[in-house]
């Protein structure tokens, strides 16, 4: 499913863009946004349920975006220390929140201002 590969389009800050942007679609599914609210929930009062989703997703994930960070950091357009997890807590928490804070009112314009905000970041 192209939603959740890894984009590799030969820039840093066009893959964060599209991983925002991949990253919002699989989040806005009707099914996604029924479960957030609970999810989040779920996850405050259980700590063994973040552990669990970690397990679950993250390697696959971390594993992948290690390879895509290193030819980043290759291009040199990363900066050293930049981790896989971080990126992805990145990406996938600032998503998070937009969708819980303002629902489907998610435009174009705040996936170019989250990425260059988090390009600015990790980059070099």
């Amino acid at each position: 499913d192209a939603t959740t590969e890894i984009p590799d389009t030969g820039s840093l800050e066009s893959d964060v863009r599209e991983m925002i942007r991949r990253t919002l679609a699989v989040l806005s599914t009707p099914a996604a946004r029924a479960a957030l609210p609970g999810l989040v929930g779920e996850m405050a009062s259980d700590p063994t349920l973040h552990t669990a989703l970690l397990e679950r997703f993250g390697d696959i994930l971390v594993r992948g975006l290690n390879d895509h960070l290193r030819s980043a950091a290759g291009r040199g357009e990363l900066r050293e220390g930049v981790t896989a997890t971080e990126l992805a807590e990145a990406i996938a928490g600032m998503t998070l929140l937009v969708l819980l804070t303002r629902g489907a009112n998610v435009d174009e314009e705040w996936v170019e201002r989250t990425a260059r905000l988090i390009t600015k970041g990790i980059s070099s």
